[in-house]
């Protein structure tokens, strides 16, 4: 018996040495950095191989019959650049090498006879693939690749390669192993950057012109209706909005801000948060603008557990009541609503008018304004900001994108916002677009 026990020791054991020798070598690959490659996967469907003829099997030629598909940005682990030979003599440079390395499984499946190619020395190394092993160790998947030289790639051959691509596509490091697609289009990751880059810069200049960091919130001065005077805003709708979709909370925000609600979240306030802007946005049904009419009015913060009480510099809230009730002193001014909506704004205000006049309406009216300690109402602001009006009208009539990467460019670079009530309202709106367009850059195509 004890040399049966120590025969199956000796196997178990050596079946756990060999695994974490390979686990070791795995984690050895994937704790270092690695070298990113060009990737010529072979489109086996559009390539039209002629067996006996092996002028149409080379990697790149007249002749050559293979396309690919070409994947920049591959992470490859395990491939030390410093072992590869390489010699000039009389009949060129040459270079003798061949190694293995690890993929990381989610991208694409790589089968032998594919290429790819490094940056080495300011020259263009061609790489073939021979052999592919997919394992797990210790439910780590992964992929290795064995591969050799194939050839320098010159100048010249790169034109005529270039001929036999059929797709141009990037790997997203970041969205190996998520939910997200690692692979795009390269038009698709020039969109995407762009859609970042507007972020960052929408973001930044938002938080610098409305960001308080001593009551850390967001903060909009409101002028007064008939008055000089401007009151200092916190709007809590517009807050619950921002947390909700972590808007400044992301990878593509300059500041990352933890924002809190600085008041409760009601039955009420979730009522008014249904008949506000934000919750057209989030629907993305147009007629729900109709829903953003509400009457905004200043009121006093007095939570006691509210970061305003109190303070030496006072702040008011932006109350909402959804009343039919003239246009002016709503949300955005009515210009924008009207835009928006496509909606004909003087028979909307004479609509609203008359309805705010009945005696029903004057009642409820009355009853709101005493109950809630409304104090003042906001003055309409006729500053139309037609760039971020567009971006969200385009949105609400589901319409094609009007982020192209031209327009991005343009407001990135020339872009002038003017920072007033009315864009405290509407960039993060665009904000939200934004992420919602790159969601759907990078969402998986679970039809596949």
């Amino acid at each position: 018996m004890g040399k049966l026990n120590s025969k199956v020791d000796f196997i178990n054991d050596a079946i756990k040495n060999r695994q974490e020798i390979d686990f070791t070598s795995y984690s050895r690959f994937l704790e270092s950095a690695p070298i990113f490659i060009t990737y010529y996967k072979q489109n086996t469907e559009e390539s039209t191989l002629d067996y006996g003829i092996a002028s149409t099997q080379t990697f790149i030629g007249a002749d050559s019959s293979i396309r690919y598909n070409r994947i920049k940005s591959v992470p490859l682990y395990g491939l030390n650049l410093t072992q590869i030979d390489i010699s000039e003599d009389e009949t060129g440079t040459t270079a003798s090498f061949q190694s293995e390395g690890i993929m990381l499984p989610g991208t694409f499946q790589p089968i032998p006879n594919d290429y790819f190619m490094i940056d080495y020395m300011g020259k263009d190394i061609v790489f073939k693939v021979t052999n592919v092993v997919a394992g797990t160790i210790k439910s780590n998947d992964y992929i290795k690749i064995e591969f050799k030289f194939n050839q320098i790639l010159e100048d010249h051959e790169q034109e005529r390669l270039d001929k036999q691509i059929t797709s141009d596509n990037t790997v997203i490091y970041d969205n190996i192993g998520t939910e997200n697609k690692a692979i795009v289009t390269d038009d698709q990751f020039k969109r995407a950057n762009m859609l970042k880059e507007l972020y960052e810069k929408l973001a930044e200049d938002y938080i610098e012109y409305f960001f308080v960091s001593e009551v850390n919130s967001f903060i909009c001065e409101c002028p007064i209706d008939g008055m000089e005077k401007k009151e200092l805003a916190y709007n809590p709708y517009l807050t619950h909005f921002m947390i909700e979709h972590d808007l400044f909370m992301g990878e593509n925000t300059p500041r990352t801000l933890a924002l809190d609600m600085e008041v409760s979240v009601t039955r009420e306030f979730k009522k008014n948060y249904k008949n506000s802007i934000f919750q057209t946005i989030e629907s993305r049904f147009k007629y729900d603008i109709n829903n953003v009419l509400n009457h905004q009015f200043f009121n006093f913060i007095n939570e006691q557990t509210s970061i305003f009480f109190e303070r030496a510099i006072e702040y008011m809230q932006i109350e909402l009541f959804p009343m039919k009730l003239p246009f002016y002193g709503s949300m955005l001014n009515p210009d924008i609503i009207a835009y928006l909506a496509e909606l004909d704004e003087e028979y909307y205000k004479a609509k609203y008018l008359q309805e705010s006049q009945s005696e029903n309406s004057t009642d409820n009216f009355n009853d709101h304004y005493f109950s809630c300690q409304i104090v003042r109402p906001i003055k309409p602001i006729y500053n139309m900001n037609f760039e971020l009006s567009d971006i969200v009208k385009n949105y609400l009539d589901h319409k094609k994108s009007k982020l192209t990467v031209d327009y991005m460019k343009n407001l990135c670079q020339y872009g002038q916002i003017s920072y007033d009530p009315d864009t405290f309202i509407l960039v993060p709106l665009v904000l939200y677009i934004i992420q919602f367009e790159l969601n759907e850059i990078q969402r998986k195509d679970t039809n596949k």
